[in-house]
């Protein structure tokens, strides 16, 4: 959107422009009442040093087959011009809109994603991807799956969300303290531990030592969510 914006300005601005050109040049099929009493543009008025439109003039100019003039006077309402001018106003503005609206979608989709960036956030997203590793068990197993369901979910734990729990340290100094941060620190990596042995018995086979490690894992997450309470 933000490029549809950025083109649809420019043209707008170049088509206003060459509207713009055409502000000064008056149309002799205007009624004289219109023309009269207009004052020409120099080039016009270099053949006779005679500057203002008149009756005589504006015959003459028809009998000669010429069709426009150039005159020092805006005229808006005989401008031909003034739709190609409206129509680049128009998309000046809607080119605004867009470029607004997806300044505000951007801004928005930022201020998003940092806030699932957070500590806290990550916490609580390993906290889900556990408690509902444990609620799919008895289901798995029956399926024949748990062992690779937990490589799997845990592989993705291990990529993501741990990670950003970890860089978050700095953040949760500000509201925890040095002190805070170390308990919740030393929580979070016994839980840590147990979910790398988790994923390291699944992968091996060892259903029920993998198991075993993840509600251990489950426990100490929780208690590292209290902590940060």
């Amino acid at each position: 959107m933000k490029t549809i914006g950025q083109i649809l300005i420019w043209v707008s601005l170049a088509l206003g422009v060459v509207a713009a050109t055409t502000g000064y040049v008056v149309s002799l099929d205007l009624p004289d009442d219109q023309l009269i009493g207009l004052t020409l543009a120099e080039r016009e008025a270099e053949a006779d040093r005679e500057t203002e439109v008149t009756a005589e003039r504006l015959a003459a100019w028809r009998e000669q087959g010429v069709r426009n003039v150039r005159v020092k006077e805006f005229l808006f309402w005989p401008w031909r011009g003034r739709w190609w001018f409206k129509l680049s106003l128009s998309g000046l503005l809607l080119g605004a809109a867009l470029t607004r609206w997806h300044a505000k979608a951007d801004k928005a989709a930022k201020a998003d994603a940092d806030q699932h960036a957070t500590p806290e956030a990550a916490l609580a997203a390993i906290q889900a991807v556990l408690k509902q590793l444990l609620a799919d068990l008895p289901d798995l197993e029956k399926r024949g799956t748990a062992l690779s369901t937990i490589v799997e979910r845990l592989d993705d734990l291990q990529k993501t969300e741990m990670p950003a729990f970890v860089e978050g340290r700095s953040a949760m100094i500000s509201s925890l303290g040095m002190a805070g941060l170390a308990a919740v620190m030393n929580n979070y990596a016994a839980a840590e531990r147990q979910i790398n042995r988790t994923w390291s018995a699944a992968a091996d086979g060892a259903y029920e030592e993998a198991v075993v490690c993840l509600h251990e894992a489950d426990v100490l997450i929780d208690q590292t969510q209290k902590k940060m309470q």
